[in-house]
């Protein structure tokens, strides 16, 4: 699903026309760069560590997908006293993730936003490294930086 919406990405980016990109266009893309990676997110970190995989669309695996809280993540991400105890891709990943939230959010609600055809490209590319370095990750790091940015932590 994320290769679809990067894919979509590139294309509202304008790589196969001539002249530059609408802006309504490179806000979406940045939209579909951050939800890319939202679902990266979801499905590698909850849904397919925590539940099985080759059980997708059963009930377990579709709550474990539903269950990334946007805010939390972003949240736990920008955690600077926790997130170092992951490996680095899997800090890459939480950084671009809450870095993107933020980016998005500007492309979506403000209507004075400029995006350069080359920025949202340079995103495009980082996100695209990102979801693949943490893909590689192991299993058991993925499921810890799953519970990390999923469930609260008690005193």
């Amino acid at each position: 699903m994320q290769t679809v919406l990067l894919e979509a990405a590139q294309y509202l980016t304008g790589r196969q026309s001539v002249g530059r990109p609408r802006q309504v266009a490179l806000k979406r893309a940045i939209s579909t760069v951050y939800d890319a990676l939202f679902r990266a997110l979801a499905l590698c970190v909850s849904a397919d560590t925590l539940a099985a995989p080759t059980r997708r669309g059963n009930p377990a695996w579709q709550q474990a997908y539903r269950a990334i809280e946007r805010g939390r993540v972003k949240k736990q991400c920008m955690n600077e006293a926790a997130i170092p105890r992951f490996p680095q891709e899997l800090q890459d990943c939480g950084k671009w993730f809450a870095y993107m939230q933020i980016v998005r959010h500007c492309a979506d609600y403000d209507p004075v936003a400029r995006f350069a055809r080359s920025e949202v490209r340079d995103r495009l590319g980082s996100v695209e490294d990102v979801i693949e370095a943490f893909s590689r990750a192991f299993l058991n790091e993925r499921r810890e930086f799953a519970i990390f940015v999923l469930f609260q932590i008690r005193k």
